[in-house]
């Protein structure tokens, strides 16, 4: 519907008025023609700065309209300055760069690239760095946090300088649903801060995290499900 709006604004005698566009979601499940693949791809360029939430699901050809101009395995969010939701889904992207921690209340990021044997895919190196050099107060207004297949965990979120080789979650106290694979942290603290709805923590070796479990025995019925995550081969988690 957008997009035909536009079509029929550049036809008019009257162009000249743009849409503003901020909600953005884009999915393999709907086909565009070659008119309004144009329009959608001038109205990402034009409302970068507008958008407020993006959702992409599987590798369409717009997809690529998000990638960075020197590497475009990378999808670039540099310029998307009022972003605060953000889902990618599925998609074969290798890493994101330029991301605004701040500005998101949501970010769901699952990244992976197709190998043989299933093989893990390569670390996305920005993203990473854009989480270890972030300062805490960034994930102040964060409410979800799903990162299910970025692996490195070690580097997402800073440890407790205190608490050698354990996860501290202060801070975080907004975060409703959070969802971390491959930490390879020993333990959990200070879960009892936050307000969780949903929450999953995969870790990359077999181990014990009794302050973890101590918390969630502590604070009210929850429901677990502790083992080897057979899609890793590797990874044994809490769900």
């Amino acid at each position: 519907m957008i997009i035909k709006g536009q079509i029929e604004l550049d036809m008019s005698d009257n162009s000249g008025s743009k849409l503003c566009l901020q909600h953005i979601r884009i999915s393999t499940n709907r086909a565009v023609n070659d008119k309004e693949a144009t329009v959608l791809e001038q109205l990402i360029k034009t409302n970068k700065s507008s958008i407020v939430s993006l959702n992409i699901f599987g590798d369409t050809y717009h997809a690529s309209h998000f990638a960075n101009s020197i590497d475009s395995n990378a999808l670039d969010f540099e310029n998307f300055t009022s972003l605060k939701y953000l889902h990618l889904e599925n998609l074969h992207y290798k890493d994101v760069i330029g991301l605004n921690l701040s500005n998101l209340r949501e970010c769901d990021i699952d990244l992976y690239i197709k190998l043989d044997c299933w093989q893990e895919s390569p670390t996305p190196q920005h993203l990473i760095d854009t989480f270890y050099h972030c300062d805490i107060d960034s994930f102040k207004q964060m409410k979800s946090l799903k990162l299910p297949y970025v692996t490195g965990g070690l580097a997402l979120l800073r440890q407790s300088p205190e608490r050698n080789g354990h996860l501290d979650l202060r801070g975080l106290e907004n975060l409703t649903e959070l969802v971390l694979h491959n930490l390879a942290y020993s333990d959990v603290v200070n879960l009892q801060e936050l307000g969780l709805h949903s929450l999953q923590l995969g870790f990359n070796e077999e181990q014990r995290a009794p302050l973890l479990m101590a918390t969630l025995l502590t604070h009210g019925t929850f429901q677990t499900e502790i083992g080897l995550n057979e899609d890793k081969g590797s990874e044994y988690g809490l769900f």
